[in-house]
């Protein structure tokens, strides 16, 4: 857990006359840390892709109804928000240059997992109870930015449920829109990087002629929605394309978690400062 940072009247004054960090700086930050701590994301990382496996064989094995797609939220949500703490926790060590190990990150997360779960769910009710309707849809984006750091702040700081919103709110307040652009940034890309090894791997499959009756259109939907390019009946294949996809998680997951845990530090850091998207 970081030490809370207190600083004095006037150097808050001084912080908050500083420019803007560029999006750059958190990129470079971001791919820094992911490339000299590869190891320690990936393993933290498998729990969400373990979740994910889940998912696949419950909707591509077992009938899709609404117990399969109940069972699925009930034992991957909790997968995935725990594999989500462990790399914010693991991101905080790494920042501050401090030794950390796959377990003891997933511990400390562990200590804190019941405040987690239902801070996480009540950040999903309200984006998408609010993103619904048509009208509601801004108020979902509003709401998803403003508590989009819950996680920081809920592990990092050790404070309750409504603290960590709260607290928050408090960072974006006044630099709502860089963050968003910053949060939308940092998925996007994390997004596209596995879009690439997919579609690559999959345009190699129709090149090879291995993919019969799949064409470019199907490729693409798997490597940006994840929809299945094979179905069981075609065991191999879709043994081969849900391993591959499922390896490539492993690689691009940690990606915006770092991201966003850097953006945040900076805001923990440096109120007000914001990040200049250029």
């Amino acid at each position: 857990m970081l030490p809370p940072t207190e600083t004095s009247k006037s150097e808050n004054s001084e912080i908050q006359t500083l420019q803007p960090i560029r999006f750059t700086d958190i990129l470079d930050g971001m791919f820094s840390l992911y490339r000299r701590h590869f190891r320690l994301f990936a393993q933290i990382a498998a729990i969400a892709i373990f979740a994910d496996l889940i998912g696949h064989v419950f909707l591509d094995f077992i009938s899709e109804n609404f117990l399969s797609f109940a069972t699925i939220i009930i034992i991957t949500f909790p997968l995935s928000i725990v594999s989500i703490g462990g790399v914010v926790v693991a991101t905080a060590a790494c920042y501050s240059e401090e030794p950390i190990t796959a377990r003891a990150a997933l511990q400390q997360v562990g200590q804190r997992f019941f405040p987690l779960l239902v801070s996480a769910v009540l950040w999903c009710l309200v984006v998408v109870v609010l993103g619904i309707t048509v009208i509601g849809i801004p108020f979902a984006i509003y709401f998803a930015v403003r508590w989009g750091f819950f996680v920081e702040t809920l592990l990092l700081e050790g404070i309750s449920v409504r603290n960590a919103l709260k607290r928050s709110s408090e960072l974006v307040s006044g630099v709502w829109w860089r963050v968003c652009g910053m949060l939308l940034a940092v998925i996007l890309i994390s997004v596209a990087i596995h879009a690439v090894f997919e579609i690559s791997f999959g345009v190699i499959l129709i090149l090879s002629g291995a993919a019969d009756g799949v064409d470019l259109m199907d490729i693409i939907e798997w490597g940006t929605i994840g929809s299945s390019v094979f179905g069981p009946d075609n065991l191999m294949l879709y043994l081969l394309t849900t391993g591959v996809h499922l390896a490539i998680s492993v690689i691009t997951f940690p990606i915006w978690v770092i991201g966003v845990t850097l953006l945040y530090l900076n805001q923990r850091l440096y109120p007000g400062r914001g990040v200049w998207l250029e």
